[in-house]
């Protein structure tokens, strides 16, 4: 760093950012929940772990955290295997890309609504088309299908490179010597995709923990998540502290799956040994 000061400057932005946008924060979050009047406290902790509707909202977060994660790291394993396997067109290709990433930049209101307008009591689908009446959309169910469609994209932008980067001459090499495509898909690709696997997966576990949007849209009241139990808390009781503990709890799942995920992948290889990939 002493002979590029360019690079020492960008080193210390970043630490600076860093510092500002999250340690300092997270400084003022843990003081909040834990310090009264310069004193260490645990009573308001025990209050929120103690609530049976606090338990069940972290609960019901964890369980669509982990439906999010897998359900958008598959689909989004299938779209970025059919972008590099496909043998696709370039203009094929431009139009896949867009379709794909669309629900990433739209609104995060978007999709939750365009599902309350289509499933609903009255939606276009459920009442107009099928005749339903009365269809209950409000829950789990709902919820987790507009992350998962708002969030695989991230899976995809994320594996898309990784499968890309996979030398089909390895993988044609296996089928000349009379291996099944499953099998090749299975011993071969999939192996060398577990690493972008692992990151999709922890980027919408994350991603869904701390999605506001949507819950507040379609859970309903049969389905506390801790987002909106943490809003609720602040603008509804004007508790601080509350909204606080609650949001730490947040913090619990993210940095296990996180770890989980490093000593998962420490100390393994997902290297293959070879030349410059072939198209």
């Amino acid at each position: 760093m002493s002979r590029d000061p360019f690079f020492a400057g960008v080193v210390v932005l970043l630490w600076l950012l860093l510092g500002l946008f999250v340690l300092y924060p997270l400084a003022c979050l843990f003081g909040r929940a834990f310090f009264e009047d310069g004193a260490l406290v645990f009573g308001p902790l025990l209050e929120v772990i103690g609530n049976v509707h606090h338990r069940q909202a972290f609960l019901n977060s964890l369980i669509l955290a982990l439906a999010v994660g897998i359900g958008g790291t598959l689909l989004g394993f299938l779209f970025a295997f059919t972008a590099a396997r496909g043998g696709l067109s370039r203009r094929t290709m431009g139009l896949f890309d867009t379709a794909t990433l669309l629900p990433l930049i739209s609104p995060p209101f978007t999709i939750s609504v365009a599902i309350l307008f289509s499933f609903g009591a009255r939606g276009l689908i459920t009442y107009d088309l099928l005749g339903i009446k009365g269809a209950a959309i409000y829950g789990f169910t709902s919820t987790a299908a507009a992350e998962i469609a708002t969030y695989f994209p991230i899976a995809y932008l994320t594996l898309r490179p990784i499968l890309a980067s996979v030398d089909p001459n390895i993988e044609n090499a296996a089928f000349s010597m009379g291996a099944s495509r499953w099998r090749v898909f299975r011993t071969m690709t999939l192996p060398l995709a577990v690493p972008g696997i692992a990151n999709a997966f922890l980027l919408l576990f994350a991603c869904s923990l701390a999605d506001f949007a949507t819950p507040l849209i379609l859970a309903g009241n049969d389905f506390p998540v801790l987002p909106t139990e943490a809003f609720l808390q602040i603008t509804g009781q004007f508790d601080l502290r509350g909204g606080a503990l609650l949001s730490i709890l947040l913090l619990i799942p993210a940095a296990a799956v996180f770890f989980l995920q490093r000593y998962w992948l420490a100390g393994r290889s997902f290297v293959t040994v070879t030349g410059k990939a072939s198209s």
